[in-house]
C-alpha cells in the first residue's frame, strides 16, 4: 500500500507541475519595467543618433557601442575591459566609457548642420541653443547610465557587443594579392628606415639642410609654475583603474611642462607649422599662428595603465624636393608621444607623420631588454635612444624640409626660439569654427581628414588601408603597410619590446587578463 500511495502521490505532482507549466505558458511573459523617463531618453538619443548619422557628422575619437547609447569606447579601454579584477573597476571603466560619449556627443552637437539641427530647436541655431540641446543630450545620457550601471551582466554584455573597427581591409588584400606585394613593400620600408637609422646616427649640425634652420617653442616657460607631474600620481589622485583623474587645468600644464622643441629647416612656406582653419570651405593652416595639439591617451605594461601625452602639428602640406612625388599632397603633419611609468618618468617617446606612416620608437635604453622580431611583418623600428638630458631638457625634434621627417632626437640645449607656439586641446579639431561660426570637424565620420587626398592609394592598394596617405583622426592611425598595428593599440609597446626585469614596479593597482 505504501509503494501504490507513493506512485500516486508522485504522479498527481507531476501532473500538477505540467498543469502548472502549461497555465504558465498561457499568461502574459513579464519583463523587467522601463520607467517612462528612461524610455524617453532612449527614444531621444536614437533621434539624435540618426540625425548625427544623417549629417555625417559622427565623431570618430570613439566607438559607439550597439544598444548603449550612453557609453562609447576605444582600443585602451577595449583591451581594460578583458583585464578588470575588481568591482570597483569595473565601475571605473564604465565611467570612462561614459565620459567618452558625453565628450563625443558635445561634439556632434556642435556639428550638426544648422537645418538638421532646427529638427530638435526651431529657428536659428545659436550658441544657447546649441548648448542647451548638448545638455540635454548629456543628461539623457546620464539618466540611462544610472539605470543600468549597477546591473551584474552589465560588462559582459558590453565586452560581447563592441566591436573595434579594423583599419585594414583584408578584401583589399586579398584582391591585391598582399602575400606577392608585401615583400618588394617590406624591402623598399627597409631601404627608407637606413636612410632614418643613418640620419639619427648623424650629429644634428652635420645634417644637411634646403633652408635655415628655426627653433619653435612652447609659449610657457621651462616649469615656470612649479608644477610637478609626480604629483598626479599620488594615491588620492587615482581610480580605480590606477590613472589619473586630471582636471583640465593639470592636463594643459603636463603638456606645457613636456610640449617639444621643434627644429625646423624651413625652405618654404609649406615648412612652418600653423593653425588649422576652414576656408573657403577647405581646411588650410594659418601658418601665422603656429600651433601644437595636445591630448592625452593611455596603453597597458606590465597588466598596468599607463599615461601618455600626445603633441600633433600641421604645415599646409608635404612639398618640395625631399618629399617623394607620391606623397607630396595638401596638409602634412608629425605626432610625438611620450609615455610615462606610474613615477610620471617617460620611458618611451614615438614618432609618425599624421597619415599613420614612418612610425619609429626612441626608448629609455634601460628599459628595453630586446626589440621583438614580429613574423610576417616590419619589426619595431627604433633608429635611437631617448637622449640621457631628458626629461631635464626640454625634447628637441630636428625635422626635414618638404618631407617633414624627424632627422634627430635630442635633449640640447638649442638656440634661442625665434618662433612660439599655442598649445591647444586637439579637440578643436574636431569641433573647428569656420568664418560663419559652424563648427566642422576637419576629419570625416571614417577618421579621414578632409582635403588631403595622396594618389598613394592607387599604389598601395594592395596594403589594405583605406585613403592610405591622406592624415587621420586619433584612433585611425595604421601604422605597417606590411603586417598589422595601430598607434593607439594598448599593447603596441608590449607587441614591440621585452622589458627588463623591474622596469615597472608600479604601485598602482594590475589590470590583469581575464580567463
Amino acid at each position: 500500500m505504501s509503494l501504490m500511495h507513493s506512485l500516486t502521490r508522485t504522479a498527481l505532482l507531476a501532473g500538477a507541475l505540467l498543469l502548472t507549466k502549461g497555465c504558465s505558458a498561457l499568461l502574459p511573459q513579464r519583463t523587467p519595467e522601463v520607467p517612462e523617463n528612461v524610455a524617453a531618453c532612449q527614444a531621444f538619443l536614437a533621434r539624435i543618433d540618426q540625425a548625427v548619422e544623417a549629417d555625417g557628422v559622427t565623431d570618430g575619437a570613439s566607438l559607439r557601442i550597439e544598444g548603449f547609447a550612453y557609453l562609447r569606447t576605444n582600443r585602451f579601454l577595449y583591451a581594460a575591459g578583458e583585464r578588470l579584477v575588481t568591482r570597483d573597476q569595473t565601475l571605473a571603466w564604465l565611467e570612462a566609457m561614459h565620459r567618452l560619449d558625453r565628450e563625443a556627443r558635445r561634439k556632434e552637437i556642435r556639428n550638426l548642420s544648422p537645418e538638421r539641427f532646427q529638427e530638435f530647436e526651431p529657428g536659428a541655431p545659436r550658441d544657447a541653443k546649441r548648448e542647451a540641446l548638448i545638455r540635454k543630450v548629456s543628461e539623457c545620457s546620464q539618466t540611462l547610465y544610472r539605470f543600468h550601471r549597477y546591473e551584474t551582466d552589465l560588462r559582459r554584455r558590453v565586452q560581447r557587443r563592441t566591436v573595434i573597427p579594423d583599419e585594414y581591409r583584408t578584401w583589399r588584400r586579398a584582391l591585391g594579392l598582399y602575400p606577392l606585394v608585401a615583400l618588394p613593400v617590406a624591402y623598399v620600408t627597409d631601404d627608407v628606415y637606413d636612410d632614418f637609422r643613418q640620419w639619427h646616427e648623424t650629429p644634428p649640425d652635420k645634417l644637411s639642410r634646403q633652408g635655415h634652420l628655426v627653433v619653435a617653442g612652447p609659449a610657457e616657460n621651462w616649469n615656470h609654475d612649479g608644477f610637478d607631474p609626480q604629483s598626479l600620481y599620488r594615491p588620492e589622485r587615482l581610480n580605480a583603474l590606477g590613472l589619473p583623474d586630471m582636471t583640465t587645468e593639470q592636463g594643459r600644464r603636463l603638456a606645457a611642462h613636456f610640449a617639444p622643441i621643434i627644429i625646423q629647416d624651413e625652405a618654404d612656406r609649406y615648412d612652418r607649422i600653423g593653425t588649422l582653419i576652414w576656408q573657403d570651405d577647405r581646411v588650410r593652416v594659418d601658418t601665422e599662428h603656429p600651433t601644437v595639439y595636445y591630448y592625452f591617451s593611455y596603453a597597458i605594461v606590465a597588466d598596468r595603465p599607463i599615461l601618455q601625452v600626445n603633441y600633433a602639428f600641421w604645415y599646409s602640406g608635404r612639398e618640395g624636393p625631399n618629399a617623394p612625388w607620391i606623397e607630396r599632397g595638401p596638409l602634412d603633419g608629425l605626432t610625438v608621444r611620450i609615455s610615462f611609468d606610474h613615477r610620471m618618468r617617460p620611458f618611451m617617446v614615438d614618432l609618425m607623420n599624421n597619415c599613420g606612416c614612418y612610425h619609429f620608437f626612441i626608448p629609455q635604453r634601460r628599459y628595453i631588454q630586446t626589440i621583438r622580431e614580429i613574423p610576417l611583418a616590419v619589426d619595431p623600428f627604433v633608429p635611437a635612444w631617448m637622449p640621457s638630458d631628458f626629461p631635464d631638457k626640454r625634447l628637441q625634434l630636428r625635422v626635414n624640409s618638404g618631407w617633414h621627417q624627424v632627422q634627430h632626437v635630442g635633449a640640447n640645449q638649442p638656440a634661442q626660439v625665434s618662433r612660439v607656439y599655442s598649445l591647444v586641446p586637439y579637440a578643436q579639431l574636431e569641433m573647428l569654427p569656420d568664418a560663419t561660426g559652424r563648427t566642422q570637424s576637419i576629419f570625416d565620420a571614417d577618421g579621414i581628414a578632409r582635403d588631403s587626398e595622396r594618389i598613394e592609394p592607387l599604389i598601395f592598394f594592395s596594403m589594405g588601408i583605406p585613403a592610405v596617405g591622406s592624415m587621420r583622426q586619433r584612433g585611425h592611425h595604421a601604422i605597417k603597410l606590411v603586417g598589422r598595428a595601430y598607434f593607439d593599440d594598448p599593447l603596441l609597446f608590449e607587441q614591440s619590446f621585452a622589458f627588463t626585469p623591474q622596469s615597472f614596479t608600479f604601485a598602482t593597482p594590475t589590470l590583469s587578463r581575464s580567463e
